[in-house]
């Protein structure tokens, strides 16, 4: 995702020469693509790793996937589409020369930050040398034209059951990082009607306030030298780091000057890939300024639970406006526990949350 968001800021759509850095507009007498709606279908390259043996035998093993996708994407609104892919893939571990197969069923949720680029979401179920297999990750597509495209996703994956003789972790046991390419089929273009739909949309050529509601999607890590809150054992093993993903929801009031107040709410899991899988949520409080048009600078606080661990959290960030009502941020939160005990006695902060992410305000 990271990398993806720092594409869009190197290479920015034609129409922001006009609009500056902010707001892409959609130009009717252009007849923009349809790029996030309809079919499409691909082939892509990457990497993946699982734990313990339970998908194929070799424990701790690499494999490098390659294979075919397809998939069809409905665009909700001009800033968030829908859609559902199937991925098939042959893959081989050099290791000990094996070769074997995945195939998934992904449905995706996905945020537009331009009229060109998106970043998703995505869940799904599947088979791993035919070992039955959940799936959910994140991913970023950058348009290049009419009909080309190219994309980066992290898929995450765990047994569903145990086969006959392996132990069922329950928990994410790997993940599959890949790279692609891929087509849009059909004619590539919108109706009129479509098209100014999206011109008559909040991609306008003025940046974000700051000022209401607003939600968006995270990733990231955690950092838990202590295990306060991210504990282990002989079975799972011990780890102290752990991948976020989320979502967001917040309120912004504009004070009239450069400074904003407000609160958040973030949610989602988080995991290692050893079959340790939980649960985070928070409510925090937020004050910002303004220094600029489209950057806002914010400090942040308030409490949740990590792990099911009563924990507060203190931290603060940046966001930029990509296009217009779109933003990145980074986010970064010093977590303690709230009630320290045993096992983990460890008083004050003691991890570190750090997460990227993709906001749509709405004022």
């Amino acid at each position: 995702m990271a990398l993806g968001l720092a594409a869009t800021l190197a290479i920015p759509p034609v129409a922001a020469e006009e609009a500056g850095l902010f707001g892409p507009r959609f130009d009717t007498s252009l007849m923009q693509s349809a790029r996030f709606d309809g079919p499409y279908a691909g082939i892509a390259v990457g990497l993946m790793n699982a734990n313990q043996m339970v998908f194929y035998p070799n424990a701790n093993g690499y494999r490098v996937p390659a294979g075919v996708f397809a998939g069809y994407n409905s665009q909700l609104t001009p800033w968030m589409f829908a859609g559902v892919e199937a991925q098939f893939e042959g893959a081989y571990e050099w290791q000990d020369n094996t070769f074997g197969t995945n195939a998934f069923a992904l449905a995706r949720l996905g945020l537009l930050t331009a009229d060109d680029f998106a970043v998703y979401q995505m869940a799904g179920l599947g088979l791993i040398d035919g070992n039955s297999a959940y799936a959910l990750g994140i991913g970023a597509e950058q348009s290049l034209g009419e009909s080309f495209a190219l994309r980066t996703e992290a898929l995450s994956f765990g047994q569903l059951a145990a086969r006959s003789g392996v132990a069922h972790y329950g928990g994410v046991m790997g993940m599959k990082i890949t790279a692609g390419a891929l087509w849009y089929l059909g004619d590539g273009r919108q109706s009129i009607a479509e098209a100014s739909a999206f011109e008559a949309s909040p991609f306008d050529a003025s940046p974000t306030r700051f000022s209401g509601r607003y939600f968006g999607v995270y990733a990231g890590g955690g950092y838990n030298p202590s295990h306060t809150f991210f504990g282990g054992d002989t079975f799972y093993g011990w780890h102290i780091t752990r991948f976020f993903q989320g979502g967001i929801a917040g309120w912004n009031y504009d004070t009239g000057t450069m400074f904003r107040i407000g609160s958040e709410v973030q949610g989602g899991i988080n995991y290692n890939t050893s079959g340790q899988i939980g649960t985070d949520i928070q409510a925090l409080a937020r004050v910002g300024a303004v220094p600029m048009d489209g950057v806002m600078v914010y400090a942040a606080g308030g409490v949740g639970m990590i792990e099911n661990i009563a924990a507060y959290a203190l931290g603060g960030g940046v966001e930029y406006a990509l296009w217009g009502h779109n933003t990145a941020r980074l986010d970064v939160q010093a977590l303690g526990q709230i009630n320290p005990g045993p096992p983990y006695n460890t008083p004050g902060f003691s991890a570190v949350k750090a997460t990227v992410g993709t906001l749509w305000h709405f004022d």
